[in-house]
């Protein structure tokens, strides 16, 4: 048995948390006893980890940004666990992770994720943090980043490349599959009429999904066609929340526009859409959109991460922060028949059962895990 401490820093709702999960849902516990730790207490998607069997979860009991004392507390639970390896995910997960594992002797594993961050968006600890990452990385046993991109962008800026490997994300193909019956009824609560096409954002209101770009595009395309809604699914701070809806009314999008905040419906939510839409200006490996996939979803998506490469088709991939390329990415999925249109969703689906599963995801990351001891 090989003792594996994760380590991440809560357990809110994201697509490195679920990807978390997936991981140590489906890891072998006969080869591997698993713990999950979070810096913070809570987290909505905690009461799932809990459920995992075999997997224990325990917190350090992170106060705040400040509260250094966490760190002795943190200790304490890697010294009872003795693990071979802490797996740190992302931030300042992966630095507590590389001081806690090595003063316990243990082999450190980091992961990394997004890729293309604009520093300007965030305030100036979110770069100083990614510097410190960079030159601390050296110090690893193991980095894994969930896309190509991502790691060509690390290394540019500085991360040690020598122990680095890419493993992307996979999808719970199981789960994420077509559900005409759940879409059919989101639709009728959300007011969709027969014909009407719903093309949709789902993510969380964060400076690089650039909701801004998808609220122009909608409201491009208003002016060309009468027979389409949108949808943006998620939440996010009050201040970027207020900010998007007074464009979105200036726009004149009020009554063509629906914001669903978060759900936990989310298959049933992919199969609603006509279209699923990424803007983000940086990407790792989107989960969202190979999800959508997976529902036989298809998506039009800016070249960020590796979204691009998940989508494989070059005309339903759009310029980042150019609203009119996302309109011309919109009107080549509209103006398809509706066989057309449902053929493309059919092979989105088999892309990602093929190269994208959760099962691949779990098989390579159990590889280089045992390789490490």
């Amino acid at each position: 048995m090989i003792k594996i401490l994760f380590l991440t820093r809560s357990l809110n709702r994201g697509g490195s948390e679920r990807q978390l999960i997936e991981l140590v849902k489906g890891m072998d516990k006969s080869l591997f006893s698993i713990s999950v730790v979070t810096l913070y207490d809570g987290g909505a998607l905690r009461p799932e980890m809990e459920a995992v069997e075999e997997v224990r979860t325990l917190s350090a009991g992170k106060k705040g940004r400040w509260d250094i004392g966490y760190f002795r507390r943190l200790l304490r639970i890697v010294k009872s666990i003795r693990p071979a390896i802490v797996h740190g995910y992302r931030g300042v997960a992966n630095e507590s992770a590389l001081i806690a594992g090595k003063r316990c002797g243990a082999k450190v594993v980091w992961g990394l994720r997004g890729s293309d961050k604009n520093f300007a968006l965030y305030n100036w600890l979110t770069g100083l943090s990614f510097r410190t990452g960079a030159w601390l990385s050296r110090f690893a046993d193991l980095v894994i980043v969930n896309s190509e991109n991502g790691k060509n962008q690390y290394i540019a800026r500085g991360y040690n490349s020598a122990r680095m490997m890419v493993i992307p994300n996979g999808i719970d193909v199981i789960r994420f599959r077509p559900d005409s019956q759940a879409a059919q009824k989101l639709r009728d609560q959300w007011g969709i009429a027969q014909g009407e096409r719903l093309i949709g954002l789902v993510g969380r209101l964060d400076p690089v999904k650039d909701h801004s770009t998808f609220l122009k595009a909608a409201a491009l395309l208003c002016k060309e066609r009468e027979d389409v809604r949108f949808i943006c699914v998620g939440d996010g701070p009050a201040d970027l929340t207020r900010q998007l809806r007074e464009q979105a009314t200036a726009l004149g999008l009020d009554s063509r526009l629906i914001w669903a905040g978060a759900s936990t419906e989310m298959p049933a939510v992919y199969s609603a859409l006509d279209i699923a839409t990424s803007t983000s200006t940086s990407e790792g490996f989107p989960n969202v959109i190979g999800e959508a996939m997976a529902c036989e979803t298809p998506c039009v998506v800016t070249d960020a991460g590796d979204s691009a490469a998940i989508v494989g088709q070059s005309e339903q991939i759009v310029v980042a922060g150019d609203a009119s390329s996302v309109v011309a990415g919109w009107n080549y999925l509209l103006n398809m028949t509706d066989e057309e249109r449902q053929q493309v969703g059919r092979a989105a689906r088999q892309r990602i059962v093929e190269d994208y599963s959760t099962e691949q995801l779990i098989k390579t990351t159990q590889a280089a895990l045992s390789n490490l001891v």
